[in-house]
């Protein structure tokens, strides 16, 4: 009986001494394996990941929806690079209603509080709206509510300031600070005629700060029957101002992947609030993780395009694609 002990011990001790070995074996296996480096490096690397969104409508600006990762190209600076995943997101809105408050304001607030009034009354019941006025300050009249009643309030509320000088920049840069990181879709809206008499801070560098981040911006250039009466007694000085004007709302649609409108008379507005919300709201989240891999800080463009086949002539056709014009590499 103790022989046989005697021999069990030992077979017991020798089977767990091999396994033990065994997993050894395997684990050194793993670390001396012949695997070139740059692969092995290319797998663990950390990459942050890359987030556009983007509107999709054909050519009449219908939106489009039902679209998947086979029917986007993504390029980074002329190259193509490989999605990560595409996702038409239906989230709730936080709106900023981004109203200008200049002299001009006495002769354009019949517009203003029309378009603002046509947008408060097509916010969905989970939807987040806030109104911010500016001229040479900035201020916040209402912070951010589901009441459409205290909005409309303050919209009306909104009084001109008497200082001639006017920074949209400064008004941007104001909005910008405020909305990052904050939990949701955020959208600002733009109401007003784009004028920027006081260039502090630099509408450029508001403009290269707005490329680097997800936020889209719509810009609504109001009081154009007032400029149709007028224009005819401003000198050229006058018009070449509001010119300009109209080409920095453009701007700053473009940039940050919105749109730009050009109401001609009120009866538009109710339209355009509408197209506006359904811009923002039916948007594919598209992300991605640069091939580039070296975060030196500078600015990369970004250009998506996307295309369906048609089920009768099987013809391949392109879609228009609003997003933002590209992301800043920053160092990590």
């Amino acid at each position: 009986m103790q022989r046989k002990l005697f021999f069990i011990l030992i077979f017991s001790f020798l089977f767990s001494f091999s396994f033990s070995q065994r997993k050894i074996t395997l684990k050194v296996k793993n670390f001396t394996s012949k695997t070139p480096f740059k692969i092995v490096k290319r797998e663990n690397i950390k990459v942050p990941i890359v987030v556009v969104d983007a509107t999709v409508t054909n050519k009449k600006g219908d939106i489009v929806t039902g679209l998947r990762k086979g029917n986007f190209r993504l390029y980074e600076d002329g190259k193509i690079q490989k999605l990560n995943s595409v996702v038409l997101d239906r989230s709730p809105l936080n709106v900023v209603l981004l109203c200008e408050a200049t002299p001009i304001f006495y002769f354009i607030k019949d517009d203003l509080f029309e378009a603002g009034e046509r947008l408060i009354d097509q916010l969905e019941d989970k939807d987040y709206c806030a109104i911010v006025s500016y001229s040479n300050k900035v201020r916040l009249d209402l912070d951010f509510t589901r009441d459409k009643k205290k909005l409309k309030t303050a919209l009306r509320g909104i009084y001109f300031n008497q200082s001639y000088t006017c920074s949209i920049s400064k008004a941007l840069q104001w909005v910008v600070n405020r909305v990052k990181g904050l939990p949701g879709r955020t959208v600002v809206i733009i109401i007003g005629t784009g004028w920027n008499s006081l260039n502090i801070p630099p509408f450029d560098e508001v403009l290269n700060e707005i490329k680097g981040i997800n936020l889209p911006i719509f810009t609504v250039s109001i009081g154009r029957e007032w400029r149709r009466n007028v224009e005819y007694f401003w000198g050229l000085n006058t018009y070449i101002k509001f010119k300009s004007s109209d080409f920095r709302m453009l701007r700053i649609a473009k940039f940050s992947g919105g749109m730009n409108f050009y109401p001609e008379f009120e009866g538009e507005f109710i339209d355009i609030m509408y197209n506006i919300l359904n811009y923002a709201r039916y948007r594919y989240v598209l992300t991605y993780y640069p091939e580039n891999r070296k975060f030196n800080g500078e600015f990369r463009k970004i250009k998506i395009d996307a295309f369906y086949r048609d089920k009768k002539s099987g013809k391949k056709i392109k879609l228009k694609v609003y997003h933002r014009d590209g992301y800043i590499a920053y160092k990590y």
